[in-house]
């Protein structure tokens, strides 16, 4: 009876594990993106915004209208 407790206290750990990292990386993400936008927004029309990361790299070119707000 022991080993099955221990069994199934070490796949909750595991699982718990599992959900704190994937819910700080959502939180990371969201963050990120929250300075991106901030980082923009201070941008002059005409200026060009790189985000390189491993295997992608993301080119916005910031437009004469754009004022850091969301449009949709």
């Amino acid at each position: 009876m022991l080993e099955v407790f221990a069994g199934l206290s070490g796949v909750v750990v595991l699982l718990g594990t599992r959900l704190a990292y994937q819910w700080i990386r959502g939180r990371t993400e969201v963050e990120l993106a929250r300075v991106a936008r901030e980082t923009a927004a201070g941008l002059p029309p005409g200026s060009v915004l790189t985000d390189r990361r491993p295997g992608s790299e993301l080119r916005v070119q910031i437009g004469p209208g754009f004022r850091g707000q969301s449009h949709g």
